[in-house]
């Protein structure tokens, strides 16, 4: 792909190079080695999705911007999606693949600059399309989402699910609940087109999002299932005489999740020290309601661990925001101090998840998808005296 500076230069993300979608030769070699692997297998499809991420960019080159029709969707970023020019690429392949193997089915992506559904082009007939939408951080996304799946299940001959909705919160770890959202969709999907699901990912924070993973499980079940009616199951399955008290629990943090996506909000914003208290007054009542049942009783507690947890967390971007608001610039020591008091707590936290409940958040994942946060903060390892107290 040919970059901002004229180069074909792909040595910034060696692992994923973007490449020259409008190059017939390479059109010929990828066909070739797609037969080439149809031949060798017993498969009866073979991917042709471009890599997922990278730090190049697309190419600039004037035959595919050529290939870019100029109503096509304009992206956040301000340039134009590029769906048409890779249905352009994948159908050239197909024609090929097919020519040699007229059953075979190639998979594509809607994702990334091409996501937004086709503008002029028409999908080969044995292309079949993995959707990679539907968020429920943001409301507005998620509406956008479901037309364009319309649109994208109208255009493939089979379109299968491949969303990363159970990666909201993978960052941080903090409670997300979606449930009746992704019942909706879910059921909404299911009877429009729908062939088959791939979720990515389950994040093993099963005290802060485990609702979402068993709700998700009990939809590929069957998809016109109660919400409200699993969600009473989980609670009073799960928890006993603390059922009811459970409930609250996780329909606040569902409404929590709901103000995220409406108001486009960072996701650790909501998680106030009232709302964390709010949060411990629902725990306390279950655990009060369980004493003397030590299974509901020990479900509580996980609970509790994640929330905990979440207060941790949440505290060192609660003063950076303070910070902002009062004007921002360049922090203050006594600020930094603080943040990094916070950090260090939040890492003594962790461990303790990590040691002795290392189901209830995967801390090892937040600790890489924060780790660029934490080093905004001018933290990068605890203070020896933390150290000392694990």
């Amino acid at each position: 792909a040919v970059q901002p500076d004229g180069t074909r230069d792909q040595s910034r993300s060696p692992d994923r190079a973007r490449l020259c979608v409008s190059n017939m030769e390479l059109t010929e070699e990828i066909a070739r080695d797609r037969i080439e692997r149809l031949n060798k297998s017993d498969l009866n499809s073979v991917s042709v999705g471009p890599n997922d991420g990278g730090q190049t960019s697309f190419c600039r080159c004037d035959q595919c911007r050529k290939l870019d029709p100029p109503n096509s969707r304009k992206l956040a970023g301000g340039g134009l999606a590029l769906t048409d020019r890779y249905i352009y690429f994948w159908n050239e392949i197909a024609k090929r693949v097919t020519a040699a193997h007229p059953d075979a089915w190639l998979t594509a992506d809607a994702y990334s600059v091409y996501s937004a559904p086709p503008v002029l082009r028409k999908l080969h007939p044995n292309i079949a399309i993995r959707f990679v939408g539907l968020t429920y951080l943001d409301e507005q996304e998620r509406r956008q989402d479901r037309d364009d799946w319309d649109a994208w299940s109208q255009a493939a001959s089979r379109i299968y699910f491949r969303p990363n909705v159970l990666l909201a919160g993978r960052r941080q770890g903090t409670p997300v609940v979606y449930v009746h959202k992704l019942a909706e969709d879910f059921r909404y999907l299911a009877n429009h087109s729908l062939v088959g699901t791939d979720f990515d990912s389950c994040c093993h924070n099963w005290a802060t999002q485990g609702l979402n993973y068993y709700v998700c499980a009990k939809l590929h079940w069957n998809p016109d299932l109660d919400v409200d009616a699993l969600l009473d199951d989980y609670c009073q399955t799960g928890f006993g005489s603390g059922a009811d008290a459970l409930k609250k629990y996780f329909l606040r943090i569902e409404a929590i999740t709901d103000k995220i996506a409406a108001e486009k909000l960072k996701i650790t914003q909501p998680y106030t020290p009232e709302v964390v208290d709010e949060l411990r007054g629902y725990l306390d009542a279950a655990a009060t309601a369980t004493d003397d049942q030590p299974d509901a009783s020990k479900r509580v507690e996980f609970l509790r661990s994640g929330l905990e947890y979440t207060d941790a967390y949440v505290a060192a971007f609660r003063i950076f925001r303070e910070h902002e608001a009062s004007g921002g610039g360049r922090l203050p020591n006594e600020t930094k101090r603080r943040i990094r008091e916070a950090l260090d707590n939040n890492w003594l936290v962790s461990r303790d998840i990590f040691e002795h409940h290392h189901l209830a958040v995967n801390v090892a994942t937040v600790a890489w998808g924060s780790w660029g946060f934490f080093r905004r903060y001018y933290w990068s390892d605890p203070s020896e005296e933390t150290k000392r107290q694990v």
